[in-house]
């Protein structure tokens, strides 16, 4: 059978991951014990200087924060027609070429 966009389409919807509940569970548990130790961690970050206190706080910001490209960059291919993805794809292989 010939991969086509209306296949591609079916196979990206069968493939999706779920989310897991457990997980977003998990994630509010721990923004809320980052929330009610706020006062502690910040007198602790306050010890550190420099790459250290940079890459703790960035470190921290991980599981609280949602990560920008992941949120904002997602392109759901199933609400677009078929000349949409046709056009997308072209503009694709056009910018891959001109890129040799």
């Amino acid at each position: 059978m010939p991969f086509t966009s209306k296949s591609g389409r079916e196979a990206g919807r069968k493939s999706k991951k779920k989310s897991r509940p457990e997980l977003e569970v998990i994630r509010e548990n721990f923004a809320l014990l980052v929330q009610s130790e706020y006062p502690k961690i910040k007198r602790e970050l306050k010890k550190l200087q420099g790459e250290a206190y940079l890459r703790m706080v960035m470190k921290i910001s991980e599981y609280v924060l949602p990560k920008l490209r992941s949120e904002e960059q997602r392109l759901d291919l199933s609400k677009l027609s078929d000349q949409e993805i046709d056009e997308l794809l072209t503009k694709v292989i056009e910018k891959v070429e001109n890129e040799r």
